[in-house]
């Protein structure tokens, strides 16, 4: 083999490994995203849904002391 094919063979793999390694980072982001997103939506439904009976336990207890 000569010199100028292993060295571009080299710097094709060196390309690669970046733009494979770019890709992988860049989907965990997302993924992390969208997992922290569901759950805040999650939560927010579940204060929302719960938060007149919390607050109706509290105005009870409130005037029960």
């Amino acid at each position: 083999m000569s010199w100028n094919l292993i060295q571009n063979r080299l710097a094709q793999a060196v390309i690669d490994l970046r733009t494979g390694i770019r890709r992988e980072d860049g989907q965990g982001l997302i993924e992390y995203a969208l997992i922290v997103s569901l759950i805040s939506i999650v939560a927010i439904v579940a204060l929302a849904l719960t938060g007149t009976n919390i607050t109706s336990i509290l105005n009870k207890i409130a005037s029960d002391v």
